[in-house]
């Protein structure tokens, strides 16, 4: 599993954890660094399995 986190309050420890492994975690301080990640990484899975994908996440209340 290949994990990227978006933005500046990311929690690299635990995203790292999901990823199993720090070679598959990668950092983008903000969308426009999207693109190249993705290149990297369908270069590295060697397909695309999907494209313009919208996730929307909801944080419980602190």
């Amino acid at each position: 599993m290949y994990v990227v986190g978006l933005g500046d309050d990311v929690v690299t420890e635990l995203l790292v954890a999901i990823a199993g492994d720090a070679e598959r975690y990668f950092f983008a301080p903000s969308p426009d660094q999207l693109t190249g990640i993705y290149s990297q990484l369908s270069g590295t899975v060697g397909e695309v399995v999907a494209t313009d994908l919208t996730l929307k996440l909801k944080r419980p209340p602190a």
